[in-house]
């Protein structure tokens, strides 16, 4: 199975866990791009915001790391996307 996970970057600690468990039984995972918050330029943000709604559109389920119930602008923004093209949607809960 392809799983895309949604997570602010701010948490990218607990995506990269997720990543491992599901690696782990064999699914393909893709996962945001973290700059450690530094973008030269806004193109460059738009463009990872751009790249991770086309992992989002290849997927077969999506995976929304919901540390301490914490969901940013951004990751409102790529779920809702996600329903908006049918994906299986899982909150993933620490």
């Amino acid at each position: 199975m392809i799983i895309t996970i949604i997570s602010p970057i701010r948490h990218i600690e607990q995506c990269m866990k997720i990543y491992r468990n599901y690696s782990v039984l064999g699914d393909i995972v893709l996962i945001p791009v973290d700059l450690n918050g530094e973008f030269s330029e806004r193109f460059c943000k738009e463009g990872l915001k751009l790249l991770h709604k086309e992992k989002i559109k290849m997927c077969d389920k999506v995976i929304v790391n919901n540390y301490n119930n914490y969901l940013g602008e951004d990751t409102i923004e790529e779920i809702e996307y996600a329903k908006s093209i049918n994906k299986e949607i899982e909150y993933y809960h620490h």
